[in-house]
């Protein structure tokens, strides 16, 4: 499921996780800036169900971020909950988790042997 309704900015709007989604995250996100993740996936997830839908979107980004700051938890947490199921965002993760293992076994070098024969 990519796909979830929520009651933002006076009225039941669709968030839709899918490729168009995932390009607009990847514009408004901030690295390290939590809040910024929110309030581009909240963004994303409506500006791609207008693309879907073939309609002009009624908001700004501005707007968006203003209307995230007084959502409730549950909401922000069952956005967040369709996020996770969406196969782009499992790709994202074992991306992630693949660069992560590169890393570390660039990090990791053999042991060196010391040299204990005794010089004539």
């Amino acid at each position: 499921m990519s796909y979830i309704q929520i009651e933002i900015g006076g009225q039941q709007r669709g968030l839709k996780f899918n490729k168009m989604a995932q390009l607009e995250l990847a514009d408004k996100i901030v690295e390290g800036n939590f809040m910024s993740g929110i309030y581009a996936l909240i963004y994303a997830g409506m500006k791609a169900n207008c693309y879907v839908k073939q309609v002009e979107p009624d908001f700004t980004f501005e707007q968006v971020c203003d209307w995230c700051d007084v959502l409730p938890d549950e909401v922000l947490t069952a956005v967040n909950d369709v996020f996770i199921q969406t196969e782009q965002y499992k790709q994202a993760q074992l991306y992630l988790a693949e660069l992560e293992l590169a890393k570390k076994k660039e990090n990791i070098s053999p042991k060196r042997r010391r040299n204990t024969a005794q010089k004539a």
